[in-house]
């Protein structure tokens, strides 16, 4: 959410007022049809946790985001912040440090039993803590008494208070402009405690959510099944019965499937291959559709690890990507980027630059660093959201070798990938961050920060980019607060930690047994409670 010029508590309370009256149906559109099955294919092979703090890979993420839990807030379509699990905005004290969310009254978990504001609190304490394996445990570090739990050393924090069943209270550290916001992403998705219990480091296998939709059965590295959730809160939603994803499929083959009427979406979206393709194809050219997503590729290096402890080592790294390249196996889709801030969100700046490609100037800099050639492992996910993943681990290790850098190409799902880098067992990383909400403290606060899942993927720690981040956080000033993104942006851009590569896009198709289809612009797939078939 965007702070007005007006403050932080005004901010809040006007969005969500204008927020709750654009979620409203409109008068006199015909009602979907109910009922059916919609099918999706991945390319990934499983899923790796359906638990939404350890929801890591992409395909993982969007199935707890989107089919099987609820935060206090969500974005829809149209890119707005509204009340999802709350009952309307918070109410902010006026130092701005104070705010008591009023929660939905009837929203039932799964497994029956109706949700309370105990489980508010149980869930984001929760999220965390070491135990939780969250890929976002610092997104609650300004909350009182975050810190302790995040570094294991409590399990409860103090600034998260039930007021009554109804009525959570949250107190910060500091007035922090992103707050709202941050309470929308799927690692603050809502659980109940008993079932978590229960379950264990299993939970992941057996997800409760309050959900549109619940497991109902998994097949691991062949399918999962989702069936609609009879009680949830919101009235005659969703409009389907089940929604199942097949895995292993190449998205050529799934193009093929969806063509003969098998498949009614591709999550990994057209091949870079079929892009041409189903452009000029009569039959598929009316189903086509580009998304521009909030999602940043990038090369992460182990800052520690020789030879990338030296910045020259990985500005030379940054001079051997051609952007331009990378989009054209990608089928032309996507823009390059110009540094850490994406044009979606505030406070990007167009000025920013990063290295141009330049073999010859790469070729200097390794020669400065006293390095002649080395051999590394270029790893990537192929469970991501980078459906060209592989074309473009071949594009670097071909612009890697004009300098004698012998890169080894290895793939594992997401879930492997990102515990490899956390435990140093991969120093280079072809990887990517999708926007959790609008606000550039997301992908500042991941790929920076010093505590962010990114930044200690890398062993990235600069002091002057932690404390120009929490001055931002601090003022409820756009203008100021921009500023201070902007130069961190670019202190980074000195330290390149993490190189940006391109911000995607994905072309998909819309299936002719869809009548109605609604994209979600963070999660970049449908928002199924809303996907309805066509009558």
């Amino acid at each position: 959410m965007r702070a007005t010029s007006s403050g932080h508590r005004l901010a809040v309370v006007v969005a969500g007022v204008l927020l709750l009256a654009a979620a409203l149906p409109v008068a006199g559109a015909p009602t979907p049809r109910r009922g059916g099955e919609f099918v999706a294919v991945y390319r990934a092979g499983n899923v790796e946790s359906l638990d939404p703090p350890s929801a890591s890979a992409g395909t993982d993420w969007r199935m707890v985001g989107l089919l099987l839990y609820n935060t206090l807030y969500a974005y829809t379509a149209d890119g707005r912040l509204v009340p999802d699990l709350a009952a309307g905005p918070p109410r902010v004290s006026p130092n701005g440090r104070v705010l008591t969310v009023p929660l939905r009254r009837g929203v039932r978990f799964h497994h029956g039993r109706e949700m309370t504001a105990a489980d508010v609190k149980f869930s984001l304490e929760r999220q965390a803590h070491p135990s939780a394996r969250s890929w976002g445990p610092s997104f609650a570090a300004n909350i009182v008494g975050a810190r302790d739990v995040i570094a294991g050393q409590a399990t409860q924090m103090p600034g998260i208070e039930v007021v009554d069943d109804e009525t959570v209270r949250i107190t910060l550290e500091q007035p922090q402009a992103a707050f709202p916001s941050i309470l929308s992403m799927s690692i603050n998705a809502v659980v109940p405690r008993e079932e978590v219990e229960r379950w264990g480091p299993d939970f992941r296998l057996h997800p409760v959510g309050t959900g549109p939709f619940r497991l109902e059965r998994w097949t691991p590295g062949q399918e999962i099944v989702f069936v609609r959730h009879r009680e949830y809160f919101r009235p005659g939603l969703p409009y389907l019965d089940r929604v199942v994803y097949r895995f292993g499929v190449d998205p050529s083959v799934g193009l093929l499937r969806f063509e003969r009427g098998e498949v009614d979406y591709l999550a990994d979206g057209v091949a870079p291959q079929d892009v041409q393709r189903a452009r000029t194809d009569p039959r598929l050219g009316p189903l086509v559709f580009v998304a521009n997503n909030v999602y940043l590729t990038f090369l992460l290096m182990n800052t520690q690890a020789a030879p990338f402890h030296d910045v020259r080592v990985r500005r030379a790294l940054a001079h051997l990507v051609d952007r331009d390249r990378l989009i054209q196996v990608a089928g032309g889709l996507g823009l390059p980027a110009n540094g850490y801030l994406l044009p979606q969100i505030s406070c990007h700046d167009p000025a920013s630059a990063v290295p141009a490609y330049d073999p010859a100037r790469a070729r200097a800099l390794l020669a400065e660093a006293g390095v002649s050639g080395f051999s590394v492992n270029l790893d990537s996910s192929t469970t991501g959201s980078i459906p060209f993943s592989a074309e473009w681990q071949q594009v670097l290790q071909q612009a890697f070798a004009q300098v004698g850098i012998r890169a080894e190409i290895r793939r594992f799902t997401g879930g492997i990938l990102n515990r490899m880098l956390a435990d140093g067992a991969s120093v280079l990383a072809l990887n990517g961050w999708g926007a959790s909400f609008l606000d550039p403290v997301d992908h500042v606060g991941t790929l920076l920060v010093s505590d962010g899942a990114n930044a200690r993927r890398a062993r990235y720690a600069n002091p002057e980019v932690d404390r120009l981040f929490r001055q931002a956080e601090r003022t409820a000033s756009p203008a100021v607060r921009c500023r201070y993104y902007r130069q961190i942006n670019r202190l980074a851009l000195e330290d390149l930690p993490i190189i940006p590569l391109v911000i995607t896009r994905t072309m998909h198709l819309r299936s002719p047994r869809v009548g109605q289809f609604v994209w979600h612009p963070i999660y970049n797939a449908p928002i199924f409670q809303e996907v309805a078939l066509a009558r």
